[in-house]
């Protein structure tokens, strides 16, 4: 008889261990789920209340001054990058929209370097419904500014071309900066070549590899650069990226 209660509470003790670890589990469960809800709302309020606040500081300095400003064009600007920027990364845009994306970037950097660049563009307004990978154009624009143009005594020209040829749409980002050593060069070329993930300094490696991951290797990107005479970058898109093809997601 002994035996057989010794058994029943061996049970009943196992049961009850059993129980606790298992509301503890769905207790760990809910808090996680809990942190996770509220991280997510968070990412959700904070762009939104960047939005908001840069929207506020923008008609303040408009009422303050009487009319549109300096500040209030620069405030504008910044709030149509950060929500173009913060939006879903999977997403696509038109051409129109990664134009209008890259002249707010123009527009801030020309008055942070006092009209040390001028930006000219060449494209056909018939194209601004194709769709293409989004922020592209902004990041080779910083990257001729920051490593060709910046350094220059003198001011400095940039150049977007963007024309359709059938199925493909053809970029150039041209600039008449420093240009980039032989040996810089190669290794561009073969860091863009690799496997892997790149570090977001580099500029083109990021948007070599964020080609290849979106288009699945049916884009093209290169670089043609000579010192003291400038760097051009070229790509060419499809106009029909596989369906299945997703940016990766990008963590902060």
């Amino acid at each position: 008889m002994r035996d057989e209660y010794g058994y029943i509470q061996q049970n009943i003790l196992k049961t009850f261990l059993e129980q606790s670890y298992l509301k503890m589990q769905l207790s760990e469960k809910r808090y996680r789920m809990q942190s996770m809800e509220l991280l997510a709302l968070q990412s959700q309020i904070n762009p939104h209340f960047l939005y908001n606040t840069l929207d506020t500081l923008n008609w303040i300095s408009i009422r303050l001054n009487g009319h549109p400003n300096q500040i209030s064009t620069l405030l504008e600007s910044l709030s149509s990058i950060l929500r173009y920027s913060l939006g879903h990364p999977n997403e696509t845009a038109t051409l129109a929209e990664e134009i209008a994306n890259t002249r707010c970037y123009v527009t801030i950097q020309k008055v942070r370097y006092a009209n040390k660049f001028d930006l000219f563009w060449e494209y056909d307004e018939d194209a601004g419904g194709l769709q293409l990978m989004k922020l592209l154009l902004q990041p080779l624009v910083e990257n001729s500014l920051y490593h060709g143009i910046k350094v220059k005594k003198e001011g400095g020209l940039i150049k977007i071309r963007i024309h359709r040829c059938r199925d493909t749409l053809h970029i150039a980002v041209i600039d008449n900066g420093v240009g980039i050593q032989p040996e810089r060069l190669a290794e561009l070329r073969q860091e863009m070549s690799e496997e892997g993930e790149y570090s977001a300094k580099i500029g083109l490696c990021s948007t070599a590899k964020r080609l290849s991951l979106f288009y699945g290797g049916r884009a093209g990107l290169r670089i043609l650069s000579r010192p003291g005479l400038g760097t051009a970058v070229k790509m060419e898109l499809p106009l029909h990226p596989p369906q299945d093809m997703q940016l990766p997601q990008q963590g902060g």
